[in-house]
């Protein structure tokens, strides 16, 4: 099974932030938006994993103590850049508190893992398949603006993806209060 933890978000969010796609639209490129239920913010991706492993790893979160505080949801991205756009983001304010929890779940699980990715907390919402015209789909990102959305991360997730014939879904295996 492969699995990651990540940070879910309200649902009033997700709706708001679905919006989002239907202002991209088509035209510019051929766009996989990510469905609404799964819109979170990865903490941490683990992989490729065991049975046994799993039940290690949940172990390891568990004793994470750590106390509840709220993020922003602004502004928009692309991953790797302009260039080579591969991934259309959200972007998260990378507070001091949220650093600290990654911080956390990274320590607790670094076994579990022999990648290593630099954190940049966001919200993926596309999977850029093909580009037509790439100036209009720079344009499209850039004229979106919506006002900054808070929340409280009251906890996190250890979540299972699992691929289908009909897309991606995620399953949250266990669920970390934060107090």
């Amino acid at each position: 099974m492969k699995i990651f933890i990540s940070i879910n978000l309200p649902q009033e969010i997700k709706n708001k932030l679905y919006e989002i796609p239907k202002i991209i639209g088509k035209g510019s490129a051929k766009i996989r938006f990510v469905p609404k239920k799964n819109y979170h913010c990865t903490m941490k991706f683990l992989g490729e994993t065991t049975e046994e492993k799993l039940n290690e790893v949940i172990k390891k979160l568990s004793k994470i103590n750590f106390k509840s505080f709220k993020i922003k949801i602004y502004g928009m991205g692309v991953f790797p850049d302009y260039n080579s756009i591969k991934i259309i983001w959200i972007g998260i304010q990378d507070t001091k508190e949220l650093l600290y929890l990654y911080n956390a779940v990274d320590s607790e699980t670094l076994n579990f893992t022999n990648s290593y990715m630099k954190y940049n907390p966001h919200i993926t919402i596309g999977r850029v398949i093909t580009v037509k015209s790439k100036n209009s789909l720079i344009k499209k990102i850039n004229e979106i603006k919506f006002a900054p959305m808070e929340f409280e991360v009251k906890d996190f997730c250890l979540c299972e993806s699992i691929t289908t014939k009909d897309g991606v879904n995620y399953k949250t295996l266990k669920r970390f209060s934060l107090i």
